[in-house]
């Protein structure tokens, strides 16, 4: 699974972007509590087998305190399921 945050300019961009990924449709409050109940309660066979993320320098540039929160959601998601591997490009050749 990828996941471009190249364009996130806001919290609610990331927390939407990341529960699409997951298959969660929107139309409902996204907190990253809400999102860790429901993305890492779901079995193993549900998940992808790795995560890359792309454009989460930018990310990190605009909203830092998002991407603090979108890193203690990837701990506990790899706590809940070890067996996902998540990677960060940081130069991306596209």
């Amino acid at each position: 699974m990828k996941i471009d945050l190249t364009y996130a300019r806001s919290p609610l961009y990331v927390r939407q972007t990341v529960a699409l990924a997951f298959g969660i449709p929107l139309g409902q409050e996204f907190t990253w509590h809400i999102l860790r109940d429901r993305i890492c309660g779901l079995p193993a066979s549900a998940l992808p087998k790795s995560i890359t993320f792309t454009g989460w320098n930018q990310m990190s540039m605009i909203i830092r305190e998002e991407s603090e929160n979108l890193s203690a959601f990837l701990r506990e998601l790899r706590r809940y399921h070890p067996h996902i591997d998540v990677w960060i490009t940081i130069l991306d050749g596209d």
